[in-house]
């Protein structure tokens, strides 16, 4: 079953295209380099072409997306491509949505939702094989924020039984965009309410791992996205006698509890691939829960709470499957709520098939309490703006009052006490 991208914005269109690049690099990865015979190797191209693409009458690939943006120049440069072609383009060159989450949302996407909305039913109409769509937005601006959210909110009344989800990307800490914590906490009160699961990314994370784990001197949004674009293709690409309905019931065990985290390995500088050894599951597992650590004890250090999961999955790519030792140290039902059956609080997913270069390759999503260290930054954030009334005059111009922030800081507050309460 395939999946239908939906990237909004400069920061969802460029994860879209380096999402894309992976899957690409993936489905054309040398044979020799899978880990699988021939036929085994085409079978899983083959299903990872259906999943994300489509073959036109010339036999040459087309993306299945659609791209999203108030703003024609950086989809220009995301269709500027020799291996695969993107037929769906949404952009109305009108201005930006001005860093406006209420601009965006009452607005401009009253230019662009009708022509998206004929996008997505002509996908869908296609062959019949869309599971799931996929919005992928950065939260500090006005067009991927505010155009993204009320997309998906009409998505979901259209379509109640697609799978909805959404790839959101908070801003750094130390401010992109004066108005960014209006914007997200905006945002994923919105996407909380109409998605069936969010992947949430930070850049100011991303961007510690670029540097420690890739030796990147000068980190840049290009590093970041490639970074974000990798996790995605690992998690998404085909598994064996899984689908991603089977993934997201594992991690979204009650619908309040919808933000999911992702961690990967190994993580090498392209120059040190090639003399890295052998490696094993269990190596790679220990990496994952080390880069855990850092989130414990900031954690431990404001809410005095261990790690609390309400759901974890674990994908492996490479020539073995999981054994019970490898599991074992992330098994443990002390790291589980206890009203979540024990069967169902760790789910392991496999391919046999190498991920690209990497011999073995594991992405653990983790759906966990971790997550009020992201929702309060934005919540302490907004609320200082709010209680100084800053910037609302922007928010009112296009009918987002106080009512509606009163209305969204109750949502978000529910959501971030729930986390904190588990």
């Amino acid at each position: 079953m395939s999946i239908l991208t939906l990237q909004f914005g400069q920061c969802g269109n460029q994860i879209g295209k380096a999402l894309y690049e992976e899957l690409y690099s993936d489905i054309k990865t040398d044979v020799s380099k899978t880990g699988v015979g021939k036929k085994a190797n085409v079978e899983y191209v083959t299903e990872s072409v259906k999943k994300w693409f489509t073959v036109n009458k010339s036999g040459a690939l087309e993306v299945r997306s659609i791209l999203i943006d108030t703003e024609s120049k950086v989809v220009a440069n995301v269709t500027a491509n020799g291996h695969y072609k993107f037929r769906n383009v949404v952009a109305k060159s009108h201005g930006g949505a001005a860093n406006n989450w209420a601009y965006g949302y009452t607005t401009k996407s009253e230019l662009l939702t009708k022509d998206i909305q004929d996008g997505v039913r002509k996908e869908i109409e296609r062959d019949g094989t869309v599971l799931g769509i996929m919005g992928i937005l950065g939260s500090a601006g006005g067009t991927g924020s505010g155009v993204g959210s009320r997309t998906l909110e009409i998505l979901r009344d259209e379509y109640p039984k697609k799978l909805i989800t959404g790839v959101v990307v908070l801003p750094y800490k130390r401010g992109e965009v004066v108005t960014q914590s209006y914007n997200s906490l905006l945002t994923l009160a919105k996407l909380c309410n109409v998605t069936d699961g969010i992947y949430l990314y930070e850049n100011d994370t991303m961007h510690k791992m670029c540097s420690k784990l890739l030796s990147v001197a000068n980190v840049t949004f290009l590093n970041i996205n490639s970074l974000i674009a990798q996790q995605l293709a690992a998690t998404f690409q085909p598994l064996q006698n899984t689908s991603v309905w089977d993934i997201h019931k594992s991690l979204t065990p009650h619908p309040i509890f919808k933000l999911i985290q992702v961690k990967s390995a190994p993580h090498v500088s392209k120059e040190y691939l090639k003399f890295e050894a052998p490696t094993t599951w269990s190596v790679l597992i220990n990496q994952i829960r080390n880069s855990i650590k850092p989130d414990l004890q900031d954690y431990l250090g404001k809410f005095n709470r261990r790690m609390q999961c309400t759901g974890n999955a674990l994908i492996g790519r490479g020539s073995t499957p999981f054994t019970a030792d490898d599991l074992s140290q992330i098994a443990d039902s002390a790291l589980y709520v206890g009203w979540v059956p024990s069967q169902y609080c760790l789910s392991n997913f496999y391919h046999i098939r190498s991920f690209k270069d990497n011999k073995k390759f594991v992405t653990f999503l983790t759906n966990n309490n971790y997550a009020c260290l992201s929702l309060k930054g934005v919540l302490d954030d907004a609320w200082t703006l709010f209680g100084s009334r800053a910037y609302l005059h922007h928010y009112q111009r296009f009918n987002i009052d106080e009512q509606f922030f009163l209305d969204s800081f109750d949502a978000f507050e529910t959501l971030y006490e729930s986390y904190k309460g588990l």
